[in-house]
């Protein structure tokens, strides 16, 4: 073994490093340069909040192995320093770069939540924003861009583009509208590509088959279809019930939904249930899933930052200062740590978001409660299977699945109830089962409705 030393050392005093000489040092317990390890140990054993409340220091020891460090690297010999400070999240520690945790933290951090394939992504949550369709406040937009690991600039152009993306789908939408009835649009593409090709059209591969029908209608001087009518936000012209309104075109779900600054994007079957919601007066139900999935991906973070303490000082960290070409490419990876963000309260670092999330969802629905209380008062429109269905002493009936039996000794299928109650401040119903006299259940009602859970028989009320 003492050869085997003397060979370790041999060659690493063959090495350089910087145009400087290696030294290899044999420690061994009295000679150590820092002998805290059991303070250490204990420190990290302490919960989150005596670890902050920690003032213990650790010191070097005078030995002669300090001395010859400090005279060959010029090492502080009077080094000191704090349990505390030397526990930190790397963004804080590094004014705001952007950094990825390193394999060794990563692999003692144990599998939970944080461990989805697609809830950190950058998309997902640029997504998840865009749905809102709303402007993120600059109070909120760095705590935003942070979630989604973006800078706020970057976040601005990502949502940006999202919604340049829903605004030409729309465009296209009318466009296709307009022109669907016209002859020419009973031509294939390549019929319509030969005769714009003979009517010297200039187009590209990017113009849809409505550009040419109109290009070629515009050369030729054919009668134009009229322009389609904009929804003009009137509430009564839209149908209540969810089979008239599948039979409103894409273009018309779209135009209603971006009148009322609700998310527009997405599959004919989610346009209709969104304008089904917003019929109905509880249009905060469309964004409730949207803040929902937001706050939990906020929430995971702070767990996964209370992860990161706690395993902080159990390994080995060897970390690389970022260099930038320019001014520019800093700007593009770098967001600014909070004046009042510090190690001691970093889990409080996304609560101007969560703030934000709660006030918008909470306004959305006072002002829906005021709608539906003018509607009760004021309009007068025939009624429909939605509102009947809520109506106390109305007869439905409601789907029990497989899952929901569990135990219950009834077969999958539906089984006719009747109303007890509505609760409108939680959108529930009590019903009683003509199966079960006299035991009350409460269901969510918006959900079980929209899903097909649940339908209309009859009502004391309605003929």
């Amino acid at each position: 073994m003492e050869l085997m030393a003397e060979q370790v050392i041999s060659c690493l005093r063959s090495a350089t490093f910087g145009q400087n000489q290696f030294y290899c040092f044999r420690g061994v317990k009295d000679k150590f340069i820092f002998d805290d390890e059991d303070d250490l140990q204990n420190f990290i054993k302490l919960s989150e909040h005596w670890k902050n409340e920690c003032g213990k220091e650790f010191k070097v020891v005078e030995c002669p192995l300090l001395a010859d460090i400090s005279q060959v690297w010029e090492v502080n010999k009077d080094f000191s320093g704090s349990y505390l400070e030397d526990y930190f999240v790397r963004w804080i520690e590094s004014n705001g770069e952007f950094h990825y945790l390193c394999f060794e933290a990563r692999n003692l951090i144990p599998f939970g939540d944080w461990d989805s394939e697609e809830l950190f992504l950058p998309s997902n949550i640029t997504s998840l924003l865009c749905e809102l369709c709303t402007d993120i406040p600059d109070s909120v937009i760095d705590f935003a861009a942070l979630l989604a690991w973006l800078t706020p600039v970057q976040l601005k152009d990502e949502i940006k583009k999202q919604h340049d993306k829903m605004e030409q789908g729309l465009d296209n939408d009318k466009s296709r509208e307009r022109w669907k009835n016209h002859d020419l649009f009973k031509k294939t593409v390549a019929d319509l590509q030969m005769e714009a090709k003979n009517a010297h059209i200039i187009y590209s591969a990017k113009h849809t088959k409505t550009d040419l029908v109109q290009f070629i209608a515009e050369k030729k001087n054919l009668k134009l279809p009229n322009d389609i009518d904009d929804y003009q936000g009137n509430l009564s012209d839209i149908p209540t019930d969810i089979q008239n309104l599948t039979n409103l075109s894409i273009c018309e779900l779209r135009q209603i939904l971006r009148y009322h600054n609700l998310n527009f994007s997405g599959t004919k079957d989610e346009l209709v249930m969104r304008v089904f919601l917003l019929r109905h007066k509880r249009s905060y139900m469309i964004i409730e899933t949207t803040v929902s999935k937001l706050s939990k991906i906020a929430e995971i973070s702070v767990s996964l930052i209370i992860w990161q303490k706690r395993y902080y000082n159990n390994i080995q960290h060897i970390h690389r200062k970022r260099k930038f070409t320019s001014i520019k490419s800093a700007a593009s990876s770098l967001i600014k740590v909070p004046a009042y963000i510090s190690l001691n309260n970093v889990t409080e670092l996304f609560d101007p978001l969560f703030d934000w999330l709660d006030v918008l969802f909470k306004s959305i629905w006072e002002i829906e409660k005021d709608r539906r209380i003018d509607g009760t008062n004021n309009e007068n429109e025939k009624a429909n299977t939605y509102e009947q269905s809520k109506a106390t002493g109305a007869k439905i009936k409601v789907y029990w699945s497989r899952e929901e039996i569990g135990t219950f000794e009834w077969d999958v299928g539906w089984y006719s109830a009747h109303v007890i109650s509505y609760d409108e401040n939680f959108d529930s119903i009590d019903i009683e089962y003509v199966k079960e006299p006299g035991c009350i259940y409460t269901l969510d009602y918006t959900p079980c409705f929209i899903n097909g859970k649940l339908k209309f028989v009859s009502s004391p009320f309605f003929s």
